[in-house]
């Protein structure tokens, strides 16, 4: 009897995790279709490293910005063509401000999306 019992804690367990790990990652449709459209690494780039930001929703613009703290466009550069992954239903555009080497606090500005965060 103990062993059966020790058995279906485990799976109790096991499904808890399941469910908790789902919660944390953000597996539902509703914080997927919320998330920021705009992609970058969010630690920072190097001044003369490759810099560039993944678009995630349809731009109907062919340009970017960059914004420093005051909203002032410091920065502006073209979208890449529209590209869809083979592994995502994705269809995404690349921003490529890697010619940009001012050490500061940005912020990435597409019309009619949301800013970077």
């Amino acid at each position: 009897m103990k062993n059966s019992t020790t058995f279906f804690r485990r799976i109790h367990m096991g499904q808890l995790l399941m469910v908790f790990f789902l919660l944390a990652t953000g597996a539902d449709s509703s914080s997927q279709a919320t998330a920021n459209p705009v992609r970058l690494n969010q630690v920072g780039f190097l001044p003369k490293a490759q810099k560039l930001a993944v678009i995630t929703a349809a731009a109907t613009v062919d340009s970017f910005a960059l914004l420093d703290q005051q909203q002032r466009v410091v920065y502006r550069g073209a979208l890449s063509t529209e590209t869809k992954s083979e592994w995502s239903p994705l269809k995404t555009r690349v921003a490529d401000f890697t010619s940009f080497a001012s050490p500061g606090v940005y912020t990435i500005s597409i019309q009619g999306l949301a800013a970077s965060w």
